[in-house]
């Protein structure tokens, strides 16, 4: 195994990406004797490491802004930018990196930042000139699960024991933990069901309609409250759900942001959503969660977590991974033939296993 002192992660995008590869980098702490840590994120994602306290330096590397430049043609204030950006990592000294995203774009920061040491795991691309210490693995023998696959390859590069095994957990402050506490403390004695209806692919959310009728079914039970949660994007989705009206019915789509999001859905007794980013906050928060997937594969994208409830078809067309149906009937199947009887039967199991 190596012995680093010190080692810088790019790891730039996307939020589901940036939180599975939290577990690789815990595993790099753990094996690595006071090493200094270092992560470069896009603007997106840099909430969910926030409070992460295994990061000694976090380097935001504002996209948004990046992208502005570029679109309105401001070559000069986006090269400025990278400059300064770039300075500020050759600043802190950095002799060695890890490139966990693999793309010209994260490979190509470590060189530009003078950094010696190299490392990622590029099969083919222009970029693999960028890194000095290049793994070409069989990833046919690698585990399916893309975090197992990660925590596997970092392994096999020196930097993890080989004893370790994958810790998924959300890095969240004491003070985030109070402030949810307080926020949903009006129902406590009601078993709380956050939901997540939908996902960037729309291939992958279960119906509003389907949702709606199955809040219903909830709400009309005194001993349940449900709580939405959803990006800004979702409110119009969102707003066909609250003809509901219940007061044990509880909004939060687009009013909180993400580490308030995950703070609140550590309080839930179940999470339901479909295969997104809140699933995966739910499963490395290991909550009791419901997982419903449709064109994706659970082997691959699915809850690590032991108290989660996968379901899906095992239909022939399962997995296609399209971001649209590719069956000319029966459109959606996959999706469409999970019934809100079906989910309020595991609901009510998964409560009863609780008490």
């Amino acid at each position: 195994m190596k012995n680093i002192d010190n080692l810088l992660i790019v790891k730039l995008s996307s939020m589901g990406d940036v939180l599975m590869n939290i577990p690789v980098v815990e595993g790099i702490k753990k094996s690595q004797n006071d090493v200094r840590l270092g992560w470069v994120v896009e603007d997106k994602a840099s909430d969910l490491l926030k409070h992460y306290k295994s990061i000694d330096k976090l380097y935001v590397f504002n996209k948004t802004q990046v992208e502005s430049y570029y679109r309105n043609f401001n070559y000069v204030a986006l090269y400025r930018y990278i400059k300064k950006f770039i300075k500020k990592i050759r600043k802190d000294s950095w002799t060695n990196s890890l490139d966990l995203q693999w793309v010209f774009r994260s490979s190509i920061i470590p060189w530009l930042a003078g950094i010696r040491n190299r490392y990622g795991c590029i099969g083919n691309g222009l970029h693999k000139i960028f890194i000095s210490n290049n793994y070409k693995l069989n990833h046919s023998k690698l585990p399916a699960h893309v975090i197992r696959k990660n925590f596997r390859i970092v392994q096999k590069m020196g930097f993890i024991n080989k004893k370790l095994t994958p810790n998924c957990f959300f890095p969240l402050s004491g003070g985030l933990k109070n402030w949810a506490g307080k926020k949903v403390k009006a129902y406590d004695g009601y078993f709380k069901i956050g939901i997540a209806p939908f996902s960037k692919w729309n291939t992958k959310n279960w119906s509003v309609n389907k949702y709606n009728n199955l809040i219903e079914k909830t709400v009309k039970k005194e001993e349940y409250a449900v709580f939405l949660f959803g990006g800004e994007e979702d409110r119009i989705k969102v707003n066909k759900m609250l003809g509901i009206e219940n007061k044990r019915v509880v909004d939060f789509t687009g009013k909180i942001n993400l580490n308030e999001f995950a703070a609140l859905a550590f309080e839930m007794d179940l999470f339901i959503s479909g295969d997104s980013f809140p699933m995966h906050v739910a499963s490395f928060l290991n909550i009791p969660q419901i997982a419903i997937f449709g064109p994706t594969s659970p082997k691959k994208t699915g809850p690590l977590n032991k108290k989660a409830h996968i379901i899906q078809r095992n239909f022939d067309c399962i997995p296609c991974f399209s971001k649209t149906c590719l069956l000319e009937k029966n459109k959606h199947k996959c999706l469409e033939n999970i019934s809100e009887n079906e989910m309020m039967e595991i609901i009510e199991n998964i409560k009863k296993s609780l008490e």
